[in-house]
C-alpha cells in the first residue's frame, strides 16, 4: 500500500483521481516534500530547477513563471516575478486546479466575515478544502463536484466571496448556500453578485 497523501488529498479528491504514489526519478536537488508528493502522484510535468529555486507552474497567457525556493520548508510559499502569490505550494496547487476544473460561471461578492459556526456548516454542505492563515489574512475553500467557493478576509475588512460552478443551476445552488452563511441579505448578495458577473 503506498504511503498516504499528506499535502494534496483535497486536490486529488476534487479531481476524482486516486492518490497512487509512484517512486520518483532522481533529482539533482532535494525537493520540498509537497512538491515531491505531487510528482509522486504523477501530476507535475514542467519541473525546472533555476539556481536555488524550482519552477512549479507556468501561465503561458501571461508569460509568468511560478516557483518555490528550495530552502523554505516542506510546503514552501509560491512566488512569481512580482513577489509571493501563495502561502504554500499545496494551497497554490489547490487553487490552480480549482480555477481550471470548472468552465462555467463565476461570481464575486462582499459581506461580513462569517463565523466559525457558519464555516463549519458550509463545510458540512460542501467538502472543505485547505485553509490559509497568513499574517492577518484568512482564506477558506469549499468544493463539490460542480462548484467551488472561497472566502477571504483580513483584519478590519469585509469577507470577499468567489463562487464558481459548471452550470447556472449549480451556481444558483452555491449562491443559496453562501446566502445562508455570508450574513448578507439575499437581495443584497444577488445585487452584488449580478454586478460582478463575468
Amino acid at each position: 500500500m503506498p504511503p498516504e497523501v499528506e499535502f494534496h488529498a483535497a486536490t486529488l479528491d476534487m479531481l476524482g483521481v486516486p492518490a497512487d504514489r509512484h517512486p520518483l526519478d532522481v533529482y539533482e536537488v532535494m525537493l520540498p516534500a509537497a512538491v515531491a508528493e505531487w510528482l509522486e502522484v504523477g501530476h507535475l510535468d514542467d519541473l525546472v530547477v533555476l539556481e536555488d529555486r524550482l519552477r512549479v507552474a507556468v501561465d503561458p497567457q501571461r508569460g509568468t513563471d511560478f516557483y518555490v525556493d528550495l530552502d523554505q520548508g516542506d510546503d514552501p510559499p509560491v512566488y512569481d516575478d512580482h513577489g509571493q502569490v501563495s502561502a504554500c505550494f499545496s494551497d497554490f496547487l489547490f487553487d490552480l486546479v480549482s480555477a481550471g476544473r470548472l468552465s462555467g460561471r463565476h461570481l464575486s461578492a462582499t459581506g461580513p466575515v462569517p463565523s466559525a459556526k457558519s464555516l463549519a456548516w458550509l463545510g458540512g454542505q460542501l467538502k472543505p478544502g485547505p485553509v490559509t492563515r497568513a499574517g492577518d489574512t484568512e482564506i477558506h475553500r469549499f468544493y463539490g463536484r460542480h462548484e467551488y467557493a472561497t472566502v477571504r478576509w483580513s483584519a478590519d475588512s469585509d469577507a470577499e466571496w468567489r463562487l464558481q460552478a459548471d452550470s447556472p443551476e449549480a451556481l444558483d445552488a452555491l449562491r443559496a448556500l453562501v446566502d445562508r452563511v455570508g450574513g448578507v441579505p439575499t437581495r443584497g448578495l444577488l445585487k452584488r453578485l449580478a454586478r460582478r458577473k463575468r
